[in-house]
C-alpha cells in the first residue's frame, strides 16, 4: 500500500493513480507485472491510501546470485515491457 497527505495529493497520489488508470501504461499489467488496485481510502489525519493485492507467495523473490537463471531473465524480460511502455 502507499499514502499520500492529502495535501500533497496533487503531486503524488493523482499522477501515480493516473498511471495505473491509464491503458497506455500500468493498467494493462496489473495482475501481471503489478498488483492489483483493491481500494483506495480516506484515512484520518488527512491521508489518501491506496490498497493493492500482495505479491503472490511463491513469486516474491529478491534478487540474487543464486536466483536461476529463468527467473533473472523472467525480471528482466518484466522490465523491458514496463520500460516499452514508459515506465
Amino acid at each position: 500500500s502507499h499514502s499520500w497527505p492529502v495535501q500533497s495529493a496533487m503531486r503524488g497520489f493523482y499522477p501515480e493513480m493516473a498511471l495505473y488508470a491509464s491503458t497506455c501504461f500500468l493498467r494493462p499489467l496489473q495482475g501481471v507485472l503489478v498488483s492489483r488496485i483493491i481500494g483506495i481510502y480516506s484515512a484520518p489525519g488527512g491521508i489518501v491510501s491506496v490498497a493493492m493485492e500482495p505479491p503472490h507467495p511463491h513469486s516474491w523473490y529478491e534478487a540474487s546470485r543464486a536466483m536461476p537463471d529463468s527467473y533473472k531473465q523472467r525480471f528482466l524480460d518484466a522490465y523491458t515491457r514496463l520500460h516499452a511502455l514508459g515506465i
